[in-house]
């Protein structure tokens, strides 16, 4: 689901695709700090991207399903 910034709830993932030549990208929303408002996933690093309102600068909401396995030690 294409939605505004400000539909966006901390914690919620979305993809933000910056060309074809950049691929695809998944983001997590955080509670601002300093000049970083998300969690790019993909590398793990705190970024700061364009947060807007305006209808076109929408963001794909999307669910992510995380599997959890512990090594036997």
């Amino acid at each position: 689901m294409k939605v505004p910034w400000g539909d966006l709830k901390k914690g919620d993932f979305f993809f933000y695709n910056l060309g074809e030549d950049l691929g695809t990208h998944l983001y997590q929303k955080i509670k601002p700090v300093g000049d970083y408002n998300c969690v790019h996933i993909n590398s793990g690093d705190l970024c700061n991207v364009y947060a807007s309102n305006n209808k076109d600068y929408l963001y794909e909401k999307v669910s992510v399903d995380f599997n959890v396995e512990f090594d036997e030690v």
